[in-house]
């Protein structure tokens, strides 16, 4: 999950969000837009309006501290993770498994041939 957030040090706002994700144990990527004419409007292009802070979650801006907005898309989007986590592990272990068949196989077949 990327995680970029817009900020202005004045911003309260902006210093409780921060405080939010370090809580939740979330990296983020932070853009202090008081040094950028150039971030601003590009905020300003994509949001219709210059709100502190501006959170952008895999490509999904949220404006303002919304706490709940924010929990729902960081929970689906871990759930999400997990997923396709669980996803890989399992086929992991199906190609685990599959190869100690083909493993067993060999070895009776390396077996039988010595009998003979």
């Amino acid at each position: 999950m990327e995680i970029k957030i817009y900020t202005s040090p004045l911003c309260t706002w902006c210093g409780k969000l921060k405080e939010w994700l370090k809580k939740r144990k979330l990296s983020f990527e932070e853009h202090d837009m008081s040094d950028s004419e150039e971030l601003r409007d590009m905020v300003l292009e994509r949001t219709g309006q210059l709100v502190y802070p501006v959170i952008e979650i895999d490509g999904t801006l949220i404006q303002g501290f919304d706490e709940k907005a924010l929990t729902e898309i960081v929970d689906k989007n871990q759930a999400e993770q997990l997923k396709v986590l669980n996803t890989a592990k399992a086929s992991k272990r199906i190609e685990t498994k599959a190869a100690a068949k083909i493993q067993s196989k060999k070895t009776v077949k390396k077996v039988v041939k010595k009998k003979k």
